[in-house]
């Protein structure tokens, strides 16, 4: 998933890959991750994003994008829903987001 972050690949797709059913990998992720295969691509969209935004001078356009998302209205939408920030809001205040992430910190763990 973290490959393919621009061009998202279905959840389908995905649990092909690695070889279960696309229901099995649903559970499989309920189980070890707390969410669905579709909610964890989109967190680590949305993790991508955040990381552009505060990283780089690109506009939100260029980082929608670049992150899969169709349009930029929808991803500021989803963008405002995960971090409570529009994403221009959150270019601006590059120090710390409400749930501590430090600007600076790592895309992926």
């Amino acid at each position: 998933m973290e490959q393919n972050l621009a061009r998202p690949i279905p959840i389908a797709e995905v649990a092909a890959e690695l070889g279960v059913s696309a229901r099995q990998l649903e559970r499989l992720c309920r189980q070890h991750a707390g969410a669905g295969p579709a909610s964890l691509y989109r967190q680590l969209r949305m993790r991508y994003a955040n990381w552009l935004i505060v990283n780089s001078d690109r506009s939100v356009t260029d980082i929608a994008s670049e992150a899969g998302f169709a349009d930029c209205a929808h991803f500021s939408r989803q963008f405002k829903d995960a971090y409570g920030l529009s994403p221009s809001t959150r270019r601006q205040q590059p120090q710390r987001l409400k749930n501590g992430d430090a600007a600076g910190a790592r895309v992926f763990e």
